[in-house]
């Protein structure tokens, strides 16, 4: 008799946890703008994909990945076209959702992985500059707030973010370089202590039947990386990564359900 009353029971709880699970399927445009002020820069346009878990009970949580692509052009010793750049990040977030009339206020936090891969290897510019692969890692803090106004259907959520920065690692992939060029290269790792980023985005959401939702959003993406430490090779030379920015502006379509 325990059996039957307790088979009910357990799935009417699986139920109600389904209700309070939704994923986000998004697609999104942006500009890519990297610079080391006064030596290189680069620039181009990304497509973006991205998917999403999200579990909302009074209690916020997210798990998130995206991958962006697309080509830039690099600017230092001479000009390179068509830089294949590849960008992975991956979000863990947990917040609180506070309800107040139409209004849902979510203060967050959680932890970031971000990896980029520049690959102008064996590219060379219209100056004779040869180009490297270069893979950028950032583990970081996002710390922010989401505020939706929600009425007839229709809610917009403007979001600030802020991204304390833990330590980043840039790899020069040089070693390729050795049989090509005078003098000797070596692969080259930097480690990055100092840094900060921010995120500011809007959302306008039409809520459609069968608990399903469409989203467009405008968004607005800073890095402010400091130098590195300095890395001595095995022939005692030693290399830095520069201080470097990068911006990204864009725009995301996504489907909730």
């Amino acid at each position: 008799m325990r059996l039957f009353l307790v088979l009910p029971l357990l799935f009417m709880t699986t139920s109600v946890f389904a209700e309070q699970i939704q994923f986000e399927l998004g697609v999104s445009s942006y500009s890519h703008d990297y610079e080391e002020p006064g030596l290189m820069k680069e620039s181009g346009t990304l497509t973006g994909i991205d998917a999403s878990i999200i579990y909302r009970d009074g209690i916020f949580a997210q798990l998130s990945v995206e991958n962006g692509k697309g080509n830039v052009t690099y600017d230092g010793t001479g000009t390179t076209t068509d830089v294949p750049d590849n960008l992975y990040e991956y979000r863990a977030l947990i917040g609180k959702d506070l309800l107040a009339g139409q209004w849902r206020v979510t203060p967050y936090l959680g932890y970031g992985r971000r990896y980029l891969n520049d690959n102008s290897q064996s590219m060379i510019s219209d100056e004779s500059g040869i180009g490297y692969e270069r893979q950028s890692e950032y583990s970081y803090v996002p710390i922010g707030i989401s505020m939706r106004y929600q009425v007839a259907g229709w809610a917009l959520t403007p979001t600030v973010e802020y991204d304390y920065f833990l330590e980043g690692t840039q790899t020069s992939y040089l070693g390729y370089l050795d049989p090509i060029l005078t003098g000797t290269y070596q692969d080259v790792t930097n480690k990055q202590n100092e840094g900060m980023g921010y995120r500011l985005s809007v959302k306008l959401t039409k809520y459609l039947p069968n608990n399903m939702a469409f989203g467009v959003e405008m968004f607005y993406r800073y890095w402010d990386i400091g130098d590195s430490v300095v890395f001595i090779d095995s022939d005692l030379n030693g290399w830095m990564e520069p201080a470097n920015t990068t911006e990204q502006l864009g725009i995301r379509a996504s489907m909730q359900f």
